[in-house]
């Protein structure tokens, strides 16, 4: 991953005082979250919106599990970022989660628009106009036979696409930043093992072949 450099870097947050200790948002200074963010907002400082705290995410991500009666449930929005300075580039960041059918991701056909990843157990893909991660997160107790036939989909929409060509650089970091925002929810969700323990190394699959889009698919 090459380097990032910005100089005044600075941010807000807008949770109240008591959600002081959850970490689904929490972006610390000199991290290597705040670096990979700054350069996926392509902004030098930024606001954040805690859209849930830690406890009210993991209850309602679970109470979607117990309750679902479709292999896919619908997503819960965690985090948003936005650029502070409007750069002609800048561009927003939403992050939000769902459960979907355990399946090998290597099944499905691979559009020409995307790069895919393989990272430990999980399975990544990025374009410009988001970014995908499905880990396999396995709850104990009563909730354990229904996640363990389901991804924990974790999923960044961007306001804008880039104006530059697809670079692989810039998509290798929006992929590990969002396996390190959803090692955030995994912790927050209790998974079993800590599947996102590890530090992501993100290097795209080499494919031999690719599908084109479908008409009318977003990249």
């Amino acid at each position: 991953m090459g380097a990032i450099a910005f100089s005044a870097i600075s941010c807000t947050t807008t949770e109240p005082p008591s959600q002081a200790k959850d970490r689904l948002c929490e972006i610390s200074e000199g991290s290597a979250e705040e670096a990979l963010l700054h350069r996926t907002l392509a902004a030098r400082s930024y606001d954040t919106e805690w859209l849930h705290r830690d406890r009210d995410f993991s209850e309602r991500m679970q109470d979607m599990l117990r309750h679902s009666s479709t292999p896919s449930t619908p997503r819960v929005e965690s985090c948003g970022f936005a650029p502070r300075d409007q750069q002609s580039n800048a561009r927003d960041v939403v992050i939000h989660f769902s459960w979907t059918p355990r399946v090998d991701p290597s099944k499905h056909p691979r559009l020409k628009e995307r790069t895919y990843y393989e990272l430990g157990n999980s399975f990544g893909e990025s374009s410009d106009a988001f970014t995908e991660l499905r880990t396999p997160c396995t709850i104990p107790g009563d909730l354990r036979t229904k996640s363990e036939e389901r991804f924990l989909h974790a999923k960044a929409t961007y306001s804008a696409d880039l104006d530059a060509a697809p670079d692989t650089t810039m998509r290798n970091e929006q992929v590990s930043f969002l396996y390190l925002m959803a090692r955030r929810a995994t912790n927050a969700l209790g998974c079993e093992g800590n599947p996102l323990k590890a530090d992501p190394v993100a290097k795209p699959i080499a494919t031999s072949s690719h599908t084109s889009a479908p008409e009318g698919t977003k990249r």
